[in-house]
Order: C-alpha cells, then structure tokens, then sequence
C-alpha cells in the first residue's frame, strides 16, 4: 500500500474512559488516504478487539478507536504493514500509574 506522506504525524494514543476501561485512539490516518473503516477491520481482526471510527472530540476529522491498550502493536503495524517511518507515528500515553483512591486513613 502506497501512503500520502503529511507533515503531521499519526497520532495514537491511549486513554482511560469510564469505569477504568482503557482504549487506543488513532488520530490523523485518514490524511494519509487510510481508508478508516478498513483500517478498523484489520486492527479489530489482529488485536481481537472491539472498535469503532467516530468523529473526533477535538474536532479535527474522524479518528479509530479500540478497545484496550494496543498503542505498541499499533505502531508496530502501521511501521510493518503501513511501511510508515518512526517520525509519522507519535505516541502519546495517557494511561499512568494507578490513581491513589482518598479516603480514611487507617489508624
């Protein structure tokens, strides 16, 4: 597959929604001419996961979003398959350590 290169990179990401559910957001793939509903079928066959294409809450296009944190698999495919050089692809961790629940202190 032959990609429309941009100055602006694919953005993946990975995030916490609700109730601690963690997902891999996929920003920008749809300027490299990825057809994204494609690219969705595939990442949903290769990591058995679930997802959808939804338009972005930044509002800046339409972005893959996949249940769990796949943001290392999701660079190695889009570098293996994509043949998509390192600095198209950044990598944004939103998933940190464990949040400290407040409360009582114990005596």
């Amino acid at each position: 597959m032959v990609l429309r290169l941009t100055e602006e990179p694919i953005i993946t990401l990975s995030a916490e929604r609700a109730n601690n559910k963690k997902v891999t957001v996929i920003r920008g793939a749809d300027k490299l001419m990825i057809d994204l509903q494609d690219l969705l079928r595939y990442l949903k066959t290769k990591l058995a996961a679930s997802g959808a294409v939804h338009e972005s809450k930044l509002g800046i296009g339409n972005e893959v979003m996949v249940q769990g944190k796949h943001i290392e698999t999701v660079k190695k495919i889009f570098a293996e398959e994509f043949s998509l050089p390192d600095k198209q692809i950044k990598v944004v961790d939103k998933i940190g350590e464990p949040k400290k629940r407040k409360g009582k202190k114990k005596h």
